[in-house]
């Protein structure tokens, strides 16, 4: 959970600084999938895969699961309250 510290500097800054959210392996697993819907190795980007930049939760698994992750949410909750809707990401 997020400490009230970080609620008073977002409320202060408008931002809350990084927060450790997801165990290593699980951060390397969704940055492995990441790098593997933008860019192939060695190749210039397709025209799908620049515009897969934004919005990605809704062209990729891997994207629509963390943007449900428990926790991410849970943070989010905490600073927004319960009622969350996606609009935009970028990756």
């Amino acid at each position: 959970m997020i400490a009230r510290r970080e609620l008073d500097h977002y409320r202060d800054f408008g931002f809350i600084r990084p927060q450790p959210l997801l165990a290593a392996a699980e951060a390397a697993r969704y940055r492995e999938a990441c790098e593997g819907s933008c860019v192939e190795a060695g190749r210039k980007p397709s025209r799908r895969q620049q515009d897969a930049r934004v919005k990605p939760y809704l062209l990729f698994p891997w994207a629509a699961e963390l943007v449900r992750h428990r926790a991410l949410l849970d943070m989010v909750e905490a600073v927004i309250g319960p009622d969350i809707l996606v609009f935009h990401t970028t990756v």
